[in-house]
């Protein structure tokens, strides 16, 4: 970038055309280790009509998903390459025949990816097996493949060797073996728990756990293989997730007060998701405050999803104005303004952002910046599955005389998830 850009309004405009002369690039430190993200389990209530989002560390649901209202009635959920899909019923098509959609974890909203063009009695359930990526699902008692694309049903069989009319959940553990809770009450009191044979849909029972009247709505594994349940006893006193050891045939009731005091109805679809793995570096510049400003980034980047990959920069000025500027370049460090630019030209970026936080009237570190990267991928094709992209907020700092009076977070390397 040559030439110096006076006004840092200007400059921030025209992603800070670096406001200064004579700038030149640095090589590449080469690629920086990326953390691992936190797993959440994400679901859907009876009675509620939205999708959360649950921190598996205290139990909270950390954010209500409103992009949308909830408009598919969700009979269960799972998991692929950090995707979720679902079957169930949308009221705006035929309300008696099956849809598999994805949904979109950042913002709520669902794709219808087929239709299953039968009608199905019972509650119905799907899975995919980790280990072949292909999709299963019960209906009415019958072991199915499904091709997620057409919505064609291959049917395996009827399952045999099972509690009839009661088939309503199924999961894969990390293994490939499929589990079916009987979702209700056998004749010795309790919910009996199968694995099914994929090439001959005979179920083996495995032992009972007595949970009283009620229904297994769903199944899943999280990141450490165990099992979880969802579990509709009516009234909240007893529902909820449930942990599941098949060795000792018990069952760990998890944070009940989330039904009492979060959500509205039982829980329904439940699934487990990773945020993407991502990593912090790069020195922040310390404003003229004296606040040195922290990122973070959260959530499932892909340019698939419109929603659900925030990168903020909190401890900022407030009232200030700020851009995300992004590459696909490599992580770099070179000293600029008072600073460090922390992301390799050529970069773009995103729409200018207020920090917002104190009124003009005061001067504190109380903003905030906040992009979502995923609204700025999604439809463009040329950022793709597999990409490393880095990325650092820039913005104005009228504390200081120009032409530093400029703000630089530190930056985040993440990979585009498929």
């Amino acid at each position: 970038m040559k030439g110096t850009i006076r006004g840092i309004d200007k400059c921030l405009a025209l992603f800070a055309s670096l406001c200064a002369p004579g700038w030149t690039s640095q090589p590449s430190p080469g690629p920086s280790p990326q953390l691992p993200g936190k797993e959440y389990l994400y679901f859907d209530t009876a009675g509620g009509g939205f999708l959360y989002k649950m921190d598996l560390g205290n139990g909270s649901a950390v954010r209500q998903l409103t992009g949308v209202q909830n408009g598919v009635e969700v009979a269960s959920y799972c998991t692929w390459h950090n995707r979720m899909f679902g079957v169930g019923r949308t009221p705006n098509n035929n309300p008696g025949v099956l849809f598999v959609f994805e949904r979109d974890v950042g913002d709520g909203s669902y794709e219808i990816l087929a239709s299953l063009n039968q009608f199905f009695l019972a509650p119905n359930t799907i899975d995919v097996n980790p280990v072949t990526g292909r999709m299963y699902g019960i209906f009415d008692d019958i072991l199915f493949e499904i091709d997620p694309d057409s919505g064609r049903l291959f049917t395996v069989g009827p399952i045999t060797g099972a509690l009839p009319g009661g088939l309503d959940a199924m999961g894969f553990s990390h293994d490939g073996t499929c589990y079916v809770p009987s979702g209700a009450d056998g004749p010795t009191g309790q919910t009996i728990f199968y694995s099914i044979n994929l090439q001959t849909a005979q179920a083996s029972a495995i032992g009972g756990i007595t949970f009283g009247p009620g229904s297994i709505n769903d199944l899943a594994f999280d990141e450490h293989g165990d099992m979880w349940v969802s579990f509709d006893s009516g009234p909240p006193a007893r529902s909820g997730f449930y942990k599941i050891d098949l060795m000792t045939m018990t069952a760990q009731r998890m944070f009940p007060d989330l039904w009492t005091e979060t959500t509205s109805g039982a829980p329904v679809g439940i699934a487990f998701l990773r945020d993407s793995p991502s990593h912090q570096y790069c020195a922040p510049k310390t404003n003229s405050l004296g606040c040195a400003p922290v990122l973070a980034a959260e959530g499932i980047v892909s340019p698939y999803s419109r929603k659900g990959f925030q990168i903020s920069a909190t401890n900022v000025r407030n009232q200030t104005a700020g851009v995300l500027l992004y590459s696909a370049g490599g992580p770099t460090s070179v000293p600029f303004l008072g600073g460090n630019l922390c992301v390799t030209p050529p970069y773009q970026s995103s729409a200018i952002v207020s920090s917002g936080g104190s009124s003009l009237h005061h001067q504190d570190c109380s903003g905030r910046w906040e992009v979502d990267f995923n609204s700025i991928l999604y439809g463009q094709s040329s950022w793709l599955p597999g990409m490393r992209v880095q990325a650092q907020f820039f913005g104005r700092d009228p504390g200081f005389d120009p032409p530093g009076a400029v703000a630089l977070t530190q930056a985040v390397d993440f990979m585009l998830e498929p």
